[in-house]
């Protein structure tokens, strides 16, 4: 302990012979120090930030009156006159050090079980199959979207006689050969919970007046929030318990004329027209350098791709100045797994969403940044083509019993043609009645070729998975049943 901590003072002495004078000061310090890093090594950089903090304290406190000849006033003194600017430069002390060294250019924080960055890409095969438990069914979108027919995300409106219309129904169809079908698949479970750095020791005598941190023993990192308080500064989300990180327009620091609108024209001056959208290569651009300059780690995800699902239902619009249009329009990401991209049981891509503002041509918004750790297990894959094809035409299909109980037993027949599908994953969840899980299972996607141009159809793509449970648990469950 003594030769490491003369070998440090010896280093800091020769970046900065000041610091002589506060030896008796600098010993129980750099004690703690190197208990919590003892592979320590003191640069010009760390002495620099080192010093940087302490006189910015030292000025505050001078501010406040207080005496601050010197950046390394006694410690004993501080917990006497101010308890809370101790525990500050405590605290800067033992934080330059950690924060130069955990943060420095190249380095990451790391995963203290696996010894990797917290947020890193990997897949770990599990030797039993079907480790993952039963496979859950999916429920059709129209079952939970009520009358809006499947496809759709709205509601059908009741027509101004009373009467209910029909309920629509897609029949999704497809012509060609599929694929040979795989005998196993290997479904993914993303790991969300990411084991956060414990924290106790830096709780322990954190009391803040209304109640004492350090009494919650055992503690680790879950979340943590910080805002950058300038004009058009972000927030950031890092959410640990779910391995993912959000940042997000800092709303107070965001210009918003229109939060203040009575009236509708006062909203219609304010509101982005066809003219204010950019061109798709100037959204990718100002999406790309955004999240270039930020070192997002794309080496995942797929080529971006602009989101244009409004401007479908802008072209639908009989009166285009009453069209809605978003004020950001979205870049996406696409997420690759094996190579593979991801799809939800909606049919629509997952990945990095970067959403531009029209307005101030600038990223308001960026989601889906998260953990690409997985564990995989083997499942049992469909073998029969005809299965396939029957879950798409049934994938939307209600029973007779709901219809009914929904006043009528018609339903409108609309045949969607499919297109040849590629090989994908499709998201599913897992519940057990306390946490859902995130499982990627191995599905063909097919392309919408004829969408139908019902205001409520949002589909582009159709997924199937190819694991033998979910499909049976489709063609054999009460979903279908007549």
């Amino acid at each position: 302990m003594l030769s490491s901590i003369s070998d440090i003072l010896d280093d800091l002495y020769r970046i900065d012979p000041t610091l002589r004078e506060h030896e008796t000061e600098l010993i129980p310090l750099l004690e703690k120090l190197i208990k919590h890093r003892p592979d320590v090594k003191p640069d010009e950089t760390f002495v620099r930030e080192l010093r940087s903090r302490l006189l910015a304290l030292a000025r505050e406190d001078s501010l406040a009156g207080q005496n601050t000849r010197s950046p390394f006033f006694s410690f004993f003194t501080m917990q006497r006159t101010t308890p809370i600017l101790a525990g500050l430069v405590l605290g800067a002390l033992l934080a330059a050090p950690a924060t130069y060294y955990v943060l420095r250019p190249g380095a990451l924080p790391l995963n203290e079980k696996t010894g990797s960055p917290l947020f890193s890409y990997s897949i770990t095969k599990e030797a039993a199959p079907q480790a993952f438990g039963d496979l859950p069914a999916i429920a059709s979108p129209s079952a939970a979207q009520g009358r809006g027919g499947g496809g759709g995300g709205d509601a059908a409106m009741i027509a101004p006689d009373g009467i209910l219309p029909a309920y629509t129904q897609y029949e999704y169809v497809y012509e060609g050969e599929l694929p040979t079908l795989p005998q196993a698949v290997d479904v993914l479970q993303r790991e969300r919970r990411i084991a956060g750095p414990a924290i106790t020791s830096l709780l322990k005598g954190f009391n803040m007046g209304m109640v004492d941190l350090g009494s919650f023993p055992n503690a680790a990192l879950d979340s943590m929030t910080f805002s950058q308080g300038t004009d058009f500064g972000y927030m950031v989300n890092l959410l640990l318990r779910d391995g993912q990180i959000g940042i997000a327009q800092d709303w107070e620091r965001w210009p918003h004329p229109e939060a203040v609108c009575k009236d509708e024209a006062c909203y219609k001056r304010y509101r982005p027209t066809i003219d204010d959208v950019p061109s798709d290569d100037r959204l990718i651009s100002t999406a790309a350098a955004f999240l270039a300059e930020h070192q997002v780690d794309l080496s995942h995800y797929g080529e971006p791709e602009v989101d244009m699902n409004w401007r479908q239902e802008y072209e639908r619009a009989a009166v285009k100045s009453d069209a809605f249009i978003p004020d950001s329009v979205r870049v996406l990401y696409p997420l690759l797994v094996e190579g593979k991209p991801v799809y939800d049981m909606g049919g629509t891509k997952s990945g990095i969403g970067v959403s531009v503002h029209l307005k101030h041509n600038r990223v308001s918004d960026v989601w889906g940044l998260q953990n690409q750790t997985y564990k995989s297990s083997s499942y049992a894959g469909v073998q029969d083509a005809e299965s396939v094809k029957t879950y798409l035409k049934n994938m939307e299909k209600l029973p007779y019993r709901v219809l009914a109980e929904q006043g009528t037993q018609e339903a409108k027949i609309t045949t969607v043609t499919l297109g040849e599908p590629h090989m994908g994953y499709t998201l599913v969840y897992q519940q057990d009645g306390v946490s859902s899980r995130e499982l990627f299972v191995p599905a063909l996607i097919f392309p919408v070729l004829n969408p139908p141009q019902d205001y409520s159809f949002y589909r582009s793509s159709i997924a199937v998975p190819l694991a033998k449970d979910i499909i049976d648990k489709q063609k054999d469950g009460p979903l279908f049943m007549q």
